[in-house]
């Protein structure tokens, strides 16, 4: 069937771009998906809460945290992560993680409030109405351990993000560092102690800061449950930024430049295979032909996997725009490589090396064998997402049915081109000049010639003589009706 050559051809170059491309969408709802669920734990944890949302503010900037940098670890590919413990015993701290660190949240309107409360001792905070020897024995420690050693040793203070507030509690603590290491050297370790405003495992992955205002927003929000991403102004956008982008954009274009090959390579390998199977000889051409094919292929699926990777990604986060955040990733895919064969077919007209007939002729092939390939694809996401197989496929079949439609389509055009004499917008040539071969078989001399030289001619005078009729036997006159058809490319003319 005419046109399955030509899209499988097509199902070689653009499925690394959709495949790429659903990779990258799958990736960046993984961060989407990430948010909603745990938002949705803020909710079920605070919905119909009695208290107020300035009394919470400190317990949903945990969460806040928590959520934010799973959120970055996602985005970053991370196995990092950390975990709400919500145990209230004495000293335990209000967040973990499974790389060694943990954090103590104080949320305060001022710095020196919240320096305090990160500088506490056991016996401090523990507001026991016991002696000291009586808590100290409860809590199996020595005195001096409950009087002057931190309760929140080896655990970072996490604070609101306000610039005043973080200064003031940095001076305070030390401040009393100095003055209590001059005086009671014991009591001073309790302030030698730092504050951050995020959590961080120190490798790029953070979660983001938050204000104190920022944390009773959310707290109203959670109280009613109604806390989500988009009201607290956060999306995957946030989370990725130009460098992760790019880098990511080129190992998706090394996988579409791999799959690409492979594709491209596969139907000249095995041909070369029973070539050698039944000649017993190996075509030098034919190895040529190979290693020709598999450098343009792993370029252009490099280039268009990289584009269709790039553009997905910045599309569906919303760094391009909340428009695009609903894109489809296979029309994309499609828009992607569509470009790069506009532009690879423009270059290859503008040099000589393809008329402007046959780019037109590549374009819209192109665009039928894309289009009905990033259709199926669509389908196929939907019906059986996550199956990559499934999206070969899909692409395999809708690139052949493009194309073959293509040609179909191409044929009744041409058809009614030669019937009508119409041009096609000028991608169809009309050439009305009669074949050579008839010229000849009438009488005609035809000749090939650069230039020629007219010679001059003398005048002679002419005698007249009478002449007397003559009778001529009829003779039978030979018909030929011409037709016109296809006798080149895209080129209707007439036909013997």
């Amino acid at each position: 069937m005419q046109g399955v050559k030509e899209g499988f051809d097509e199902f070689s170059n653009n499925s690394g771009a959709f495949m790429t491309a659903r990779q990258t969408s799958e990736y960046v709802e993984k961060i989407n998906s990430g948010l909603n669920d745990m938002f949705d734990i803020i909710n079920q944890n605070f919905s119909g809460s009695q208290k107020s949302p300035s009394f919470l503010k400190g317990d949903v900037a945990e969460y806040w945290h928590w959520l934010t940098f799973n959120a970055d670890a996602i985005a970053k590919e991370s196995e990092h992560r950390v975990f709400l413990p919500r145990v209230n015993g004495l000293g335990s701290p209000d967040i973990i993680s499974n790389f060694g660190k943990s954090w103590q949240a104080k949320y305060y309107s001022n710095g020196e409030t919240t320096a305090r409360a990160l500088s506490v001792t056991p016996y401090l905070e523990s507001k026991a109405k016991l002696t000291i020897e009586e808590f100290a024995a409860k809590y199996n420690m020595t005195v001096d351990e409950a009087k002057y050693s931190p309760l929140y040793k080896n655990q970072i203070g996490l604070v609101a993000d306000d610039d005043q507030l973080v200064e003031e509690a940095r001076i305070y603590l030390r401040k009393r560092y100095l003055k209590e290491l001059s005086i009671r050297p014991q009591n001073a370790e309790r302030f030698n102690r730092d504050i951050s405003t995020v959590v961080s495992d120190n490798a790029g992955v953070n979660s983001k800061p938050a204000s104190n205002e920022q944390m009773v927003k959310l707290a109203e929000d959670a109280k009613k449950g109604i806390a989500n991403a988009e009201t607290m102004e956060l999306s995957p956008k946030d989370f990725i930024n130009m460098k992760m982008l790019l880098s990511r954009s080129l190992k998706a274009g090394i996988t579409a430049a791999e799959i690409s090959a492979i594709l491209q390579i596969a139907p000249v390998l095995i041909e070369s295979i029973l070539k050698v199977a039944n000649e017993k000889t190996i075509d030098e051409d034919d190895l040529k032909r190979v290693g020709t094919r598999t450098g343009v292929s792993i370029t252009e699926g490099f280039l268009t996997g990289s584009v269709a990777a790039c553009l997905t990604e910045a599309s569906l986060s919303g760094m391009l725009g909340d428009t695009l955040k609903n894109a489809s990733p296979e029309m994309i895919g499609a828009i992607s490589y569509l470009a790069m064969c506009v532009i690879k077919d423009s270059i290859l007209t503008s040099c000589g090396k393809m008329s402007a007939i046959e780019f037109g002729d590549e374009v819209t092939r192109s665009i039928f064998s894309t289009l009905a390939a990033a259709t199926l694809c669509r389908i196929t996401s939907v019906l059986l997402p996550g199956v990559g197989l499934a999206i070969l496929l899909s692409s395999f079949v809708g690139s052949i049915l493009g194309s073959v439609v293509h040609t179909g389509v191409k044929e009744c055009l041409l058809s009614l081109c030669v019937d009508s004499g119409f041009t096609l917008f000028g991608l169809v040539k009309q050439d009305y000049k009669l074949p050579e071969d008839l010229l000849k078989s009438i009488g005609v001399d035809v000749l090939d010639y650069e230039s020629a030289k007219v010679s001059s001619a003398g005048t002679q005078t002419l005698g007249y003589e009478t002449a007397g009729a003559i009778n001529a036997d009829a003779e039978r006159v030979n018909i030929t009706v011409l037709k016109r058809g296809l006798i080149k490319a895209d080129l209707v003319g007439y036909l013997f």
